[in-house]
């Protein structure tokens, strides 16, 4: 049980046992890597666990790594999750016939910027949704009425289940890339990639979320937004050169106000392909002590 408000754990280099993610917590629960050195959680034990959230509750993963092929064991297991969980930047494998991520009777699971391997890579069932976004994944097993939906992956070997996986082929998928934590008042550099000669917009909020916009409105939204739509703002709509890159160069101020508080950031790039619109990752940056 944590009693802090939308805790944040900010893990150092090493090797750890495997843990377990159930009610307990207040908002969102933010487990990162701190960027210095390799995170790995050892599951020879067993794997980690998401159990029972409910939609009240949160979690964020970044930057571990979860699993080995050597290990009796899964790497990670989401069980009976309403919340939402995003695991973004990390490498999950799954042990000997082990899925890299099992997914059981949970709605709201996003896989972003991962490698994940397994027997399958991920496996669904349970009327679970999915989405993953960039990054690498073995086959995949999607059973009952459960759904996937992917962008940007390179598959290891041949999809299963394919009646109830939708994907957008291999690239390019819109991604951000920055540091989590960041002193204040230094200079940083966020990259912003998509589609090229496309349009993008870039939205801030202050924490993750989950909203199905796939037939919302009059856009199509082919990935689902990871922010929280209603605490946040679209700040600006920019064109993407036949690059598809831009760096923007940027620092956080040194105010009290900015320590320690969660700053999500999105991206809303068009498909130029279906001319059809999709969100990227999500990226939370964290304001530090110079």
């Amino acid at each position: 049980s944590i009693a802090t408000l939308n805790p944040i754990i900010m893990v150092e280099p090493g090797t750890y046992p495997p843990f377990t993610v159930t009610p307990g917590f207040l908002g969102t629960l933010r487990i990162y890597a701190d960027g210095t050195g390799p995170v790995i959680i050892d599951t020879t034990t067993g794997p980690v666990v998401f159990d029972t959230l409910d939609i009240s509750s949160k979690v964020d993963v970044g930057g571990l790594t979860i699993g080995s092929g050597g290990s009796p064991f899964g790497a990670v297991e989401i069980i009976d999750c309403d919340g939402l969980v995003i695991l973004d930047e990390c490498i999950l494998t799954g042990g000997a016939g082990q899925p890299g991520v099992s997914v059981d009777n949970s709605d709201a699971v996003a896989l972003t910027r991962c490698d994940t391997a397994g027997t399958p890579g991920i496996l669904l069932f349970n009327d679970s949704i999915v989405i993953a976004g960039n990054g690498t994944l073995d086959d995949t097993d999607v059973q009952d009425t459960s759904f996937l939906r992917t962008a940007g992956l390179t598959y290891g070997s041949t999809v299963a289940g394919t009646a109830e996986l939708l994907d957008y082929g291999a690239g390019p998928h819109a991604d951000i890339d920055v540091e989590r934590f960041i002193p204040l008042d230094t200079p940083f550099t966020m990259t912003f990639s998509g589609f090229p000669n496309s349009f993008w917009g870039i939205f801030l909020s202050f924490d993750i979320g989950w909203a199905d916009l796939y037939s919302a409105g009059e856009f199509a939204h082919e990935m689902v937004p990871m922010a929280d739509l209603g605490l946040g703002n679209l700040l600006a709509v920019l064109p993407f050169g036949p690059g598809g890159t831009l760096p923007l160069n940027s620092s956080l101020p040194a105010e009290g106000s900015i320590l320690g508080l969660p700053i999500v950031v999105t991206m809303l790039n068009q498909d130029t392909g279906s001319g059809n619109f999709r969100w990227s990752n999500v990226v939370t940056m964290i304001g530090m002590p110079e």
